[in-house]
């Protein structure tokens, strides 16, 4: 719910698509309205794909890690991170974004301070600066 709830479109699109007449006489405001639908259904099977996927892996984990994920500490963390999936403009950041979330319930190798801080750098750069620092750091005295 902490995920869904800091998307900020998700509430629209249930009142909208609630909101939606039984009869086709209201005529273009339907078709912008079908078709901002249709973006946002779009949206949100890509946020039930990425929720499944942290699902899974947490499975994983197993049933240690409920202390972690019900903590009002890394419920901050899902609303930070889902409110950076939401403006990444590419699948490769909220794949970012789903892993490091992932990472942080079954780890604790860095402190939630440093997770925040990854978040917003995954919000802030694009892929590029992503692909450079990963090259730099595979190949030492590559610049």
């Amino acid at each position: 719910m902490a995920a869904i709830g800091s998307v900020p479109w998700v509430g629209g699109f249930l009142a909208a698509a609630a909101s939606i007449p039984s009869d086709e006489s209201a005529g273009h405001a339907d078709d912008l309205r079908t078709k901002w639908l249709e973006e946002h259904e779009r949206k949100l099977a890509e946020l039930h794909a990425t929720l499944d996927a942290i699902d899974e892996r947490m499975a994983n984990l197993g049933p240690t890690i409920e202390e972690r994920v019900e903590s009002p500490e890394y419920l901050t963390l899902v609303r930070q991170a889902f409110r950076a999936w939401d403006r990444a403009e590419t699948e490769d950041k909220r794949r970012y974004v789903a892993n490091a979330l992932s990472n942080a319930a079954g780890t604790r190798i860095c402190s939630d301070d440093v997770i925040r801080l990854f978040i917003s750098w995954i919000d802030l750069y694009h892929e590029a600066h992503f692909a450079v620092i990963r090259e730099i750091f595979q190949n030492p005295g590559s610049t």
